[in-house]
């Protein structure tokens, strides 16, 4: 791509303010800079305190954090 082109591209993208879609961007990188947490129970004062602990340290390096509670699975929900 010749300079000018390349100069041209980035000046709309900044006058539109463009932003890449993060998703879409994984697609290409085959990354999707995220942290998935399985957690017992993400209610409780202890859970939400590590749970905030990795969202925050997450933000710190541009990631992004999931966290989730196993609902309605395994052998416990089974048991009557």
């Amino acid at each position: 791509m010749a300079p000018a082109t390349r100069d041209r591209i980035r000046e709309v993208a900044n006058r539109l303010r463009y932003v890449p879609h993060g998703a879409a961007r994984s697609l290409i990188t085959n990354k999707t800079n995220a942290i998935g947490v399985l957690l017992p129970d993400i209610y409780g004062e202890f859970f939400s305190e590590i749970i905030r602990g990795i969202d925050l340290a997450a933000r710190a390096v541009d990631t992004t954090s999931w966290s989730r509670a196993p609902t309605g699975t395994g052998a416990r929900s089974r048991r009557s």
